[in-house]
């Protein structure tokens, strides 16, 4: 992944399926730039990885060996690995559906572990089964588990916690937990939109690999 930044119209491409209000919740992990819109962090950290690469190749220049040219060869492929295999560790390649062939784009959970995969999947089951009701778009169930992340403060736990509260009392969408004991309605306000960083990590290689 080398352009780390997208512009005006390439941002509007890619959330034109998305609210106002989730658009605006995105902008929050983007910084505009006069060319378009980065993630900062990310920026910095493939700028640190470029620098970090270019001294390696400077300092094997510089060095000298007495080994074979079968030796060399290996390292030099060892090394030329190894930098490749730093450079992408802080940005993943995501994999995404093929747009151009007409296949929908692949969702991001914002939790890795296959507990919190089969517990989303458990969720959609259920309010497919309960109340005949399905995400029709990716769009709509990324934009889903980004309110679901935000209600669990970035905790995997408290996320799973969320899902099963809602099966349990037979709700058809996502909200806050409760304290226990305390029955009644759900409950109507939102919390402050909060995104653990390898969510917004995804996010933004989602962005930036259009």
């Amino acid at each position: 992944m080398r352009n780390i930044c997208i512009t005006h119209v390439q941002l509007n491409f890619f959330t034109k399926s998305l609210s106002g209000s989730e658009i605006e919740q995105l902008k929050q992990v983007l910084k505009e730039t006069p060319e378009g819109f980065q993630i900062e962090w990310i920026a910095e950290s493939i700028s640190k990885r470029r620098a970090y690469s270019e001294s390696r190749r400077k300092n094997r220049k510089s060095k000298t060996t007495n080994s074979d040219s079968n030796t060399n060869n290996i390292s030099s492929t060892y090394d030329k690995h190894m930098e490749n295999e730093i450079e992408i560790e802080d940005v993943n390649v995501i994999e995404k559906g093929k747009e151009g062939m007409g296949e929908k784009p692949t969702v991001l959970l914002p939790y890795t572990s296959a507990e919190f995969a089969t517990q989303w999947q458990l969720w959609k089951n259920y309010r497919h089964k309960e109340h005949r009701q399905n995400y029709h778009s990716p769009e709509s169930e990324q934009a889903a588990l980004a309110e679901l992340n935000s209600l669990a403060q970035g905790q995997q736990t408290n996320a799973i916690a969320i899902l099963h509260q809602s099966m349990g009392k037979g709700w058809k969408g996502l909200f806050e937990l409760k304290p226990q004991g305390n029955a009644g309605k759900p409950p109507a306000g939102k919390s402050k939109v909060k995104y653990s960083d390898d969510f917004k990590r995804k996010i933004a290689q989602r962005l930036q690999s259009g």
